[in-house]
């Protein structure tokens, strides 16, 4: 028999929270959606989504961004604004690097797409096409339009799948430096286990058609000194939770605070 469900969200109060979701559910009549969904997003926090193929993380998504509406339960948005980055990205052929970020941005405000660019790495790409910048150049054009306009909340979907590994752990890295310099809240929605396991403080694993929450995992505290072995003990977690077909409670590799969202 299943145990109760835990409560919705942690300790902590609202003002606290960027995000939380409470009973949320959007189902489709062929299957798929989400249900009964709980779970709560701290500030300045990185929170992983993960699972497999139709599990409802992009219905998840696109409830965050207000594309879609719930059937049911309570979506508190506690955040400013929103910044995007998607798996391609989705720059225009015929505008330079600058000029694509300045999309997003008023008229006058190319001092700040340059700050963008310089940001990611990209100072020098100014002037560029698209034609002319590799995959992993673009897709930090993609990031810098999404940082220009300095949102609270940035969420990632699948931003690294197309990428080699080399280029993708480059992109984390710059990910979590701008996470830690700017004191941003992210969602960062993968399906490749050792990118979530890097750079997330919390993952949410959801199963099912359609979704819902099989476990939330915290990032193991003390992984200085055992890293590595650290992080694979995460991947692996996260890897018999994506597996398995029975939602069960949260896992907690610290605090009992973080088991509290399930």
């Amino acid at each position: 028999m299943n145990s109760p469900d835990p409560p919705a969200a942690p300790a902590e109060s609202d003002a606290q929270l960027a995000l939380r979701f409470d009973q949320v559910s959007l189902m489709f009549a062929e299957g798929g959606g989400i249900q009964d969904v709980n779970f709560a997003v701290r500030r300045g926090e990185i929170l992983g989504i993960t699972g497999q193929s139709g599990c409802g993380k992009s219905t998840l998504l696109r409830l965050v961004a207000g594309l879609a509406a719930a059937d049911s339960g309570q979506i508190t948005r506690n955040f400013r604004q929103l910044g995007m980055v998607f798996q391609e990205p989705r720059l225009l052929p015929w505008l330079t690097a600058l000029d694509n970020v300045r999309l997003v941005l008023p008229a006058d405000a190319a001092a700040a797409a340059a700050s963008a660019l310089a940001e990611v790495g990209l100072a020098h790409a100014h002037l560029l096409h698209p034609a002319k910048l590799s995959g992993g150049m673009a897709q930090r054009v993609g990031i810098a339009r999404a940082l220009a306009i300095d949102p609270d909340l940035l969420v990632m979907d699948e931003p690294f799948a197309s990428l080699d590994t080399f280029t993708r752990t480059a992109l984390l890295e710059v990910m979590m430096e701008r996470a830690r310099q700017r004191s941003l809240t992210m969602l960062f929605v993968s399906h490749d286990v050792r990118d979530i396991a890097l750079l997330c403080d919390r993952v949410i694993v959801l199963h099912g058609h359609p979704g819902q929450i099989a476990g939330i995992l915290s990032r193991p505290s003390g992984m200085l000194g055992r890293r590595r072995r650290a992080l694979l003990d995460f991947e692996q977690a996260i890897l018999d939770r994506i597996g398995g077909s029975q939602a069960s409670d949260s896992i907690d590799g610290n605090s009992a605070d973080d088991g509290n969202d399930g």
